[in-house]
């Protein structure tokens, strides 16, 4: 199995708090959900928490 290196563990967690960001500037802290963050990181919600 492949290792995956520290520079792919950045660009996910850049690609989940970008999509972070976007829903809460659309939506607001509030009414933001882990599954709109999901959709707008085009990520499943596994994928979220690994």
């Amino acid at each position: 199995m492949p290792k995956i290196t520290q520079a792919h563990l950045e660009a996910r967690r850049r690609q989940i708090l970008d999509a972070a960001f976007a829903c809460f500037a659309g939506q607001g802290f509030r009414q933001t959900t882990m599954q709109d963050i999901c959709r707008e990181a085009d990520l499943s919600a596994g994928a979220m928490h690994r």
